[in-house]
């Protein structure tokens, strides 16, 4: 389960010169996949398309099943798992 949000992996990026955190593609990924509207899917599937070698798979497959453990969000590891095998 999330404990809190810090357990997110986030990117640092300077914007005139303050340090600014983005979630990471995976990241993005999960939320997409956990909010699971039909435009969220899709936006998952174009990242997964094209981050394709670069995504940490470990990383996503350990939110998910975490992610499952959520009333309504079973089906969130199968979801990335089609997600994988799309590719």
């Amino acid at each position: 389960m999330v404990s809190r949000p810090a357990d997110f992996e986030s990117l640092l990026a300077r914007l005139k010169g303050v340090a600014v955190p983005f979630a990471t593609a995976e990241d993005l990924i999960l939320h997409k996949l956990f909010a699971g509207r039909p435009r969220d899917l899709e936006d998952a599937t174009t990242v997964v398309h094209r981050q394709r070698e670069k995504l940490d798979w470990a990383y996503l497959e350990r939110w998910g099943e975490s992610f499952a453990g959520i009333a309504g969000r079973e089906n969130l590891p199968d979801r990335l798992r089609k997600l994988r095998a799309s590719l």
